[in-house]
């Protein structure tokens, strides 16, 4: 079921490339340990652009939770963090 999952979340933020304004990129990461957890991170521009995207009226974000609810074992959870360093 996670590759479902993982299917379908790659497709809805693949479907939001260039549409979203100030989103720059997403990374989907699945436990090794865990096959029922996984970790999508998105990265934004500006905080003001992510917080207008995952508003509860965001209609896209929310069809997209109703469509895959009967993946999750449990509701995803969101969790804020500032990066303090990033290199590749």
């Amino acid at each position: 079921m996670r590759e479902e999952s993982t299917r379908r979340l790659v497709q809805f933020f693949k479907n939001l490339e260039g549409k979203v304004k100030g989103m720059k990129g997403f990374v989907i990461m699945d436990s090794i340990g865990d096959s029922q957890e996984s970790v999508v991170l998105t990265f934004w521009e500006t905080r003001d652009n992510m917080d207008s995207f995952y508003k509860p009226d965001n209609k896209d974000l929310a069809d997209f939770v109703e469509s895959a609810k009967i993946l999750f074992e449990q509701m995803p959870e969101r969790n804020d963090y500032v990066v303090s360093s990033f290199k590749i």
